[in-house]
């Protein structure tokens, strides 16, 4: 496993660990629980869950040639009807 990939899994598994003592679960019991899961996913889905959580933009290549797309959080003050202006 990369330095990056076991990274995202600590982040994302502290992350989830604290939201589920928020709501009465065993931090540490949640915490290993999802660091199990999250070591499992593959690079891309995982690097985009994290990208989701620390809401930072990202980009993704299509399955067709020539077309990306890039994701941001929902605050996006450059969209207009739902097209970026970027």
């Amino acid at each position: 496993m990369t330095v990056e990939k076991l990274e995202m899994c600590k982040f994302l598994s502290e992350d989830y660990a604290q939201k589920a003592s928020d709501r009465g679960m065993d931090y540490k019991e949640s915490y290993e629980s999802y660091m199990e899961r999250s070591q499992k996913r593959n690079f891309q889905d995982l690097l985009q869950h994290f990208s989701t959580v620390k809401k930072i933009p990202t980009i993704f290549k299509s399955n067709r040639n020539g077309e990306y797309m890039v994701t941001s959080d929902n605050d996006c003050n450059n969209c207009e009807d739902g097209v970026c202006k970027l």
